[in-house]
């Protein structure tokens, strides 16, 4: 498990003997971005409440970022992640059923 905390990279926690997927400036990237959407869901909040998280998933890890306040978004990188989240595999289910098409 990566974190890294955002407005900009105040610090970086690595488990020993993982390693990164991204380099610096690929991270540097993604931690900004996330924090630019950070503020704008700020900007919504009034209309559909306070930020919580964001889980982005991808096929090799999936990224959480976690509102704590505005100068601590932690970005959570889970590495070999084999099961994805029930929630999203009940969507999934659901969208097929729907829309009569195979979802990977």
């Amino acid at each position: 498990m990566d974190i890294f905390f955002c407005m900009y990279l105040k610090e970086k926690l690595q488990r020993e003997g993982q390693s990164l997927l991204l380099n610096e400036y690929d991270t540097d990237k993604l931690v900004r971005g996330g924090a630019s959407s950070w503020h704008y869901r700020k900007q919504l909040s009034n209309k559909v409440g306070k930020g919580q998280y964001v889980m982005a998933a991808y096929k090799k890890i999936i990224r959480l970022t976690i509102l704590i306040d505005d100068d601590h978004i932690p970005l959570v990188s889970l590495d070999n992640v084999r099961e994805t989240p029930k929630i999203v595999d009940t969507i999934k289910k659901t969208l097929q059923e729907l829309i009569h098409v195979e979802l990977e």
